[in-house]
């Protein structure tokens, strides 16, 4: 893999996406000498049947679930945790073609929880606004929209990152089962394998900085702590920090 010179140019970063841990094993074994990966891993647990046995209660009086509409997208991008990597056009894409539901308070129509299905077949992208927890609204959309993604032909499956219990726990009790794991992963060639560039210097190569914990605010992937607290503050909006997939354990 490593001679591979068509189809990959081993000089140049890369951005492996959900792909099986047997093949990004095999290719940490050579890439440690020529850069750096940086992996986030993912389990995919997918639903063959659904549990219809799942009693859930109505929504309150005051809230109401409907499919995401595009006046909905800038919000929920610039609260999504990963808007760096996804533009909002991807969005704006994905709410237009794809299933995507939101709960609403029907006094205000503000949005207080959403998910959406993703371009790479994934449901995605749950968040709860934390003064909205407790309520089980995740519980909710996770349910519907794996309905709605199986009345359109595809297999409902998520991405769950192996320590979080609350998402697991949800989902299982909705059907969902682990088939494997996988990574996401970018990977960054030293200077000294690069055509032309620069000369690395010395803590570039120290073996320690191999295979660092890859940031986690490369994606969510379905449930990873988002606090737009800060964000809100350099943009001088007085907003409350909405967490993404904060509410799933409390809405189980």
């Amino acid at each position: 893999m490593r001679t591979e010179d068509i189809l990959i140019d081993w000089s140049l970063p890369l951005y492996l996406n959900f792909t099986h841990i047997a093949i990004m094993n095999r290719l940490d074994d050579f890439y440690k000498k020529m850069g750096i990966m940086e992996r986030l891993e993912g389990d995919i647990y997918v639903c063959n049947k659904l549990n219809t046995d799942l009693q859930l209660e109505d929504l309150p009086d005051d809230a109401e679930m409907r499919p995401l509409k595009v006046e909905d997208v800038e919000h929920i991008h610039d609260l999504y945790p990963a808007n760096e990597i996804e533009c909002v056009d991807v969005f704006n894409i994905l709410v237009r073609v794809l299933p995507g539901l939101g709960v609403f308070r029907k006094d205000t129509n503000e949005l207080a929880a959403w998910m959406v299905h993703s371009y790479y077949g994934a449901m995605f992208s749950m968040q709860t606004r934390p003064n909205y927890r407790r309520l089980g609204y995740g519980i909710r959309l996770a349910t519907a929209l794996t309905k709605k993604v199986i009345e359109r032909g595809y297999k409902p499956f998520v991405v769950i990152r192996p320590q979080n219990d609350a998402s697991r726990n949800l989902y299982t009790k909705l059907g969902f089962e682990k088939v494997y794991e996988t990574c996401r992963v970018k990977m960054t060639p030293n200077p000294i394998h690069t055509n032309g560039g620069p000369e690395p210097s010395a803590p570039e190569l120290e073996p320690e900085a191999e295979n660092k914990p890859i940031d986690e605010g490369i994606e969510d992937m379905l449930a990873e702590k988002c606090d737009i607290k800060a964000a809100d503050e350099a943009s001088g909006q007085d907003k409350k920090a909405t967490t993404a997939d904060e509410g799933i354990g409390e809405d189980k």
